[in-house]
């Protein structure tokens, strides 16, 4: 007894001087090197296959190099028990078109506080120094410091837009008021510094705005700062993303459930050779955070994004073409990149958008080497314009039959467009198109502050010609703060025109005339110092708008969606919707171009009485620890 207890004795006094002793004196440990980037992947991924719960990379600079057949510096597959990466105080210096971290087929694993920044620019800018007396030519002379290689196709493209922005605003950044994105037919290079965009025929650059003396920015190749390729139960935490290459942080596919906390995408530091007013006008490539075809949606909470060129926030699922229908119509064969498994729900709309209904797939086939059938007319969808490149084809049989449906209808998959999502407490501002961009279901939207998104804060919208699903149902946008939007990149054709828009988008930047959203609850937001439409309410039934306050509104004219019959003079603006119950909104220090609290259109109809509330707020879920596959 007394030999077995001093064994016990022996063996706890052990443990718990390993306890003391720093984790790179542990055997078992794989150690990092701090600052060599050359070993930073094979370091995790040992650590990770020796059996450690976490490995912490040391604080410093990791400087890659581009290596042929790379995407990202750090490519980490197959990761599936828990496991945390620390990343805190180091920093990847990454080199042009290559990606920070991409993980693929991963589950479980925690990133937390690594930030990354690109050596060279992603993006270029300049001012514009020359337009020709028809506007069809417009010079631009690139700033010192930023790449003047626009000619070079793997940095940019021949056609790549044109953005505006303030001259010396002293607060940073700002897109110029009233401009819109040029599009070029062409840029060629004049000098070494020097660009020429040439505009399709007949079209004058000026009525974008643009003028001598103007910044002007340009958008690079894009590549995922972050990526997670069929991914789940995730945690991204702390990253820090300048001067990015892409969407900053891209899930696409897998079964989600991930959560993205405390991050920021902003502004690089000016680059070397650059003058001191020559400020990055550009923070990345695109969209901040993009959730594409994830089965359960993130939980995106506490984030700062500031000045991107596309959306801060955006989720969506992917429509699938249907190219043959049996005569039953319970049989379809789709195509497309939306995954579907046995049991899904499939919402389907026609040729021109409609909502034709729903059904859950009972029995999914794939279909190795299909072709669709000879002699089908081209698809009017431009992502199916050709359709020998659609790479996934499959037969399903549905659960019902559907009347409507043929060929080019399209599918939605409601069980792969980042359902139950939750966006919270974060920040965006300043960016180019929406704040946050939603074509989901089940999602909750509260406590965002949003400014100075130039078209609108929100958008609840599907975009069926950019094949991206779908109509949204039981979504809840609460206690969000809205300032100072729609005030450039929109017009008379803008069908997002609200602060806050339920809409949808259509061929020729439409709205679709079908109540395809349900049940949406818009509920004790302040929208301040917006110009226009504060809320719109299109193509939508059963929705509740509700304590909301508009302030400051209508200070100055504008006429986004004025073309498309949207009033802009009005607080909430109904149309092509039925069901909308409005209670206890109010309109405070409007301006002098204020006319009414609530427009509606002959296609508008409000409910009786209240609507029978759909689900509160959630709680934020837990991130869910996923057994391994």
């Amino acid at each position: 007894m007394r030999t077995m207890l001093f064994i016990a004795a022996a063996r706890a006094a052990v443990a718990a001087t390993l306890c003391l002793l720093p984790r790179a004196v542990l055997a078992a440990d794989v150690v990092i090197t701090a600052g060599d980037a050359s070993g930073l992947e094979k370091g995790i991924l040992d650590a990770y296959n020796n059996g450690q719960a976490k490995v912490v990379i040391p604080e410093g600079t990791y400087r890659f190099a581009a290596v042929s057949g790379r995407t990202h510096a750090l490519q980490l597959p197959a990761m599936t028990r828990v496991f945390e990466i620390d990343a805190v105080g180091a920093t990847l210096i990454l080199p042009r078109v290559v990606g920070g971290v991409e993980f693929k087929n991963c589950r479980n694993i925690t990133l937390k506080g690594l930030a990354m920044e690109h050596e060279v620019p992603t993006t270029t800018q300049g001012r514009v120094v020359a337009i020709d007396a028809a506007g069809t030519h417009c010079d631009v002379r690139i700033d010192a410091g930023y790449p003047a290689d626009m000619e070079d196709r793997r940095y940019f493209s021949a056609t790549e837009a044109g953005y505006l922005f303030e001259v010396n605003t002293g607060a940073g950044p700002r897109w110029k008021a009233g401009s819109r994105d040029i599009y070029p037919k062409v840029i060629t290079k004049q000098a070494p510094d020097l660009v020429r965009l040439t505009l399709p025929d007949g079209v004058d650059v000026r009525r974008f705005g643009a003028v001598v003396g103007d910044r002007m920015a340009f958008r690079g190749a894009l590549r995922p700062d972050v990526s997670l390729t069929g991914c789940a139960a995730m945690t991204v935490s702390g990253v820090t993303i300048r001067n990015g290459s892409g969407f900053a942080v891209h899930e696409i596919g897998g079964d989600g459930g991930s959560r993205y906390s405390n991050l920021t995408v902003t502004y690089g530091a000016r680059p070397a050779g650059a003058a001191e007013a020559d400020v990055p006008l550009l923070p990345c490539v695109a969209d901040a955070f993009h959730s594409t075809n994830v089965r359960t949606g993130p939980v995106v909470e506490n984030c700062r994004f500031e000045g991107m060129p596309d959306d801060g926030i955006a989720i969506h699922g992917t429509w699938n073409l249907i190219a043959e229908v049996n005569a039953a119509k319970t049989v379809v064969v789709v195509g497309g990149t939306s995954p579907v498994a046995q049991g899904d729900t499939l919402r389907l709309v026609g040729p021109d958008g409609a909502p034709l209904g729903s059904a859950i797939v009972s029995v999914k086939e794939p279909l190795a080497g299909y072709a669709p059938p000879a002699g089908l007319p081209q698809s009017r969808w431009r992502t199916y314009a050709d359709l020998t490149k659609t790479q996934t084809w499959m037969r399903l049989t549905l659960d019902r039959p559907l009347t409507g449906i043929a060929y080019d209808c399209l599918a939605g998959n409601v069980d792969a467009c980042g359902r139950r999502f939750v966006l919270v407490n974060n920040h965006i501002s300043r960016n180019r198109a929406r704040g946050i961009l939603i074509k989901s279901v089940e999602g909750t939207i509260s406590g965002n502050t949003l400014e100075d998104n130039t078209f609108c804060g929100i958008a609840v919208s599907p975009e069926v010609f950019w094949t991206e699903a779908a109509w949204a149902f039981s979504m809840t946008i609460k206690n969000n703060t809205i300032r100072r939007t729609g005030y450039a990149h929109v017009s008379g054709t803008s069908v997002q025109a609200g602060a806050i828009s339920i809409t949808s988008v259509g061929e020729g930047n439409t709205i679709l005339p079908f109540q395809g959203h349900s049940n949406v609850r818009i509920e004790a937001n302040v929208i301040e110092d917006v110009p226009g439409v504060n809320i719109l309410v299109a193509s939508a039934k059963r929705v509740t708008v509700k304590n909301n306050r508009f302030v400051r509104s209508h200070q100055t004219a504008t006429r986004v969606g004025a073309d498309r019959g949207i009033d802009p003079t009005a607080a909430i603006y109904l149309t092509q919707c039925s069901n909308v119950w409005l209670e206890g909104n109010t309109a405070e220090q409007s301006g002098p171009f204020f006319t009414a609290l609530l427009v509606k259109s002959a296609t508008a109809t409000l409910a009786p009485g209240p609507l029978v509330a759909i689900p509160a707020i959630p709680a934020i879920p837990a991130v869910p620890v996923v057994a391994q596959r």
